[in-house]
């Protein structure tokens, strides 16, 4: 399945949004390091110029597998829960962008303490 690009002058372009659908594994360390696999649609687009992951609020790079997966690496979940206001571990919410600025909703990934 391709996914749309519209291009108007001046080199501004429209695509549809990324959409995920599974991350593997869903469930991490704390330590964190945990390379994380990202599938669904258009999610590892070739026209992405900027691949991320934020894993609640904290941003780490990503890198294109294909056209529907990308993958990343879990941050430290000490400095995660301290980001997303809690102790105790619990599903994280996992964005992605493609253009490093905007980030669509993704998944949710557990963290175990």
């Amino acid at each position: 399945m391709l996914t749309a690009v519209y291009a108007v002058p001046g080199g501004f372009g429209y695509y549809t949004p990324p959409a995920a659908s599974a991350v593997s594994p869903a469930v991490g360390p704390a330590a964190g390091s945990t390379s994380l696999v990202v599938t669904g649609y258009a999610i590892g687009a070739a026209y992405g110029t900027q691949l991320e992951c934020m894993l609640g609020g904290l941003v780490v790079e990503a890198t294109r597998l294909n056209h529907s997966a990308v993958r990343c690496t879990s941050p430290n979940a000490t400095a995660l829960l301290e980001a997303v206001g809690g102790a105790a571990a619990r599903p994280v919410p996992l964005q992605l962008s493609l253009n490093g600025q905007l980030f669509t909703p993704a998944s949710q990934l557990s963290y175990l303490r």
